[in-house]
C-alpha cells in the first residue's frame, strides 16, 4: 500500500536518494514543496521513508528536480513495492553506490 511505509528499507532508501537529489538542485523542502503542490511535511515524510510516494510523484519529483536518464529510471522503478519489508539491492538496481546509501541511511536512523 502506497502511503505509509513503516520505515522499510526500501523506503528508506528512496528517501535519502530524494532528498541527496533535492539537494543537489539547491531547493529547501518547502520550495520543492511549492513547486509541486504538496506540504512541506509531505516532502518531509518522503524523505525519511514514513510516507511513500507513488511511482508517480517521484516522476513529478525528478522531473521538478531536473532529473533524467538512468537515475530518473532507477528511482522511480524503486518507488514500486518499497512498502515490502524484505527488499533486496539486487532487483534491478546495481553498483556500491545504492547498497551504500540503504545501509548509511539504515545505520543513522535506527528503527525504534
Amino acid at each position: 500500500m502506497v502511503g505509509k511505509s513503516e520505515h522499510t528499507p526500501k523506503a528508506r532508501a528512496l528517501g535519502a536518494e530524494l532528498r541527496e537529489c533535492r539537494r543537489d538542485a539547491g531547493l529547501t523542502q518547502q520550495e520543492l514543496a511549492d513547486q509541486i503542490g504538496v506540504s512541506h511535511v509531505s516532502v518531509s515524510r518522503y524523505e525519511s521513508g514514513t510516507r511513500l510516494p507513488k511511482p508517480e510523484d517521484v516522476a513529478q519529483i525528478l522531473a521538478t528536480l531536473g532529473v533524467n536518464g538512468q537515475r530518473y529510471a532507477e528511482l522511480v522503478d524503486m518507488a514500486r513495492g518499497a512498502e515490502h519489508p524484505n527488499w533486496l539491492v539486487a532487483s534491478g538496481v546495481t553498483g556500491i553506490r545504492r547498497e551504500l546509501t540503504t545501509l548509511i541511511e539504515l545505520e543513522r536512523h535506527p528503527r525504534s
